[in-house]
């Protein structure tokens, strides 16, 4: 990994105007102050993306990331790269982070969300407020950069691509949870089972083959168990039931994937001494290095993509786990995949097929490769 570029927190987001119909000027409600911990918290978030991100994705150190903190009594709008016009819900608490200011309302979402979807018609990245007796600070850090992503998804335009399936429609996301997808049937789960123990090996060992035909074959047996889930659901089910797992590993599982690669990128930085978190985080409750927190609590979401899919586990986050091996597999097969992944039309299957038509057609250096 190159050494990393440090970028001004200001420059990590770009304000962009927005009216959001909720946002007055009024007094804040008695007591209500997000703190200098997530401060603290937002700013590290914001360096993590505006550096390690922008190795992921480029371009999103600079996206707006708009943020509603759920505290125990009032939620915190962040207003990240947003020039608000102030209404009359939210009010400003008088407090600033990087620059942007912030407003709190009282309460009306759980605590345990993690998020992202339009409030008052605005994207927004949704997050519980931190805990130190849950989870370290570089955790949470880094689980609202993996919110972001989310955001970023919306902001390039998930709710048409979504709605482009024809199976649910982009003012209603609900039906992205309460769609019935078949995981109790033996033979989806079957087939759910074998790709993700494709994806798996191929993610830990087709990288270091040391022939293009033998990194290909492996891709084309991956490619087997996907076309095979693809059968299965669609002889059973419909197309529809296919499309919902093509959404929902595109979505779900490329925020898995960025997520764990950002958590592994920012721990080697840290390691390697080219990333420093920002002056008085490591004093936070419970703060860990990076590699600690990539160890305990990042690596294992790998070992996911093999055992996600296996009985009892069966849900919505298998997605997660075989779009997060799916993402894997493209970064072997098609390094430019992400030039593609925002393309109306274009989900993750789509691209492993053109990632290993071009493998196959790759030049062989010599008749033994």
């Amino acid at each position: 990994m190159r050494p990393l570029p440090f970028l001004s927190l200001r420059t990590a987001v770009i304000a962009t105007a927005v009216v959001l119909p909720s946002i007055g000027q009024a007094a804040a409600p008695p007591g209500a102050a997000l703190g200098g911990a997530h401060a603290l918290l937002v700013r590290e978030a914001l360096q993590i993306v505006g550096i390690v991100g922008e190795q992921v994705w480029s371009g999103w150190g600079t996206t707006p990331k708009t943020t509603l903190i759920v505290g125990e009594d009032n939620e915190f709008l962040v207003a990240l790269g947003v020039d608000i016009s102030p209404a009359d819900d939210f009010v400003a608490t008088g407090e600033t982070i990087a620059g942007f200011p912030v407003y709190a309302r009282p309460r009306t979402l759980p605590r345990t969300l993690r998020a992202a979807f339009p409030v008052d018609g605005v994207p927004m990245a949704v997050v519980g407020a931190w805990d130190s007796t849950e989870e370290p600070p570089n955790e949470w850090a880094i689980s609202l950069v993996e919110q972001w992503f989310h955001l970023l998804q919306l902001q390039r335009g998930e709710q048409t691509k979504a709605t482009g399936l024809g199976i649910g429609t982009s003012e209603v996301p609900s039906w992205r949870i309460e769609y019935p997808f078949p995981f109790e049937d033996e033979d989806v789960g079957n087939a759910m089972v074998l790709l993700g123990v494709a994806l798996y090996d191929f993610g830990t060992t087709a990288v270091n083959l040391p022939r293009t035909s033998q990194r290909s074959f492996q891709g084309q047996t991956t490619r087997a168990a996907l076309e095979n889930l693809r059968t299965v659901l669609t002889l059973k089910y419909g197309e529809a039931a296919y499309d919902f797992f093509r959404l929902r590993t595109w979505r779900d599982g490329v925020a898995r994937y960025s997520g764990v690669l950002i958590a592994r990128l920012v721990a080697a930085a840290e390691e390697r001494k080219v990333y420093s978190s920002i002056e008085g985080f490591s004093s936070l409750d419970e703060h860990r290095s990076y590699f600690r927190v990539w160890r305990d609590g990042f690596a294992n979401q790998i070992w996911l993509i093999r055992t996600a899919q296996l009985d009892g586990d069966r849900h919505l986050t298998s997605f997660d786990a075989l779009g997060h091996g799916m993402a894997v597999m493209l970064d072997v097969i098609a390094p430019e995949w992400k030039d593609s992944y925002f393309e109306q039309e274009v989900w993750l299957d789509d691209l492993i097929a053109d990632g290993l038509e071009g493998l196959a057609e790759t030049p062989r250096a010599s008749a033994r490769q």
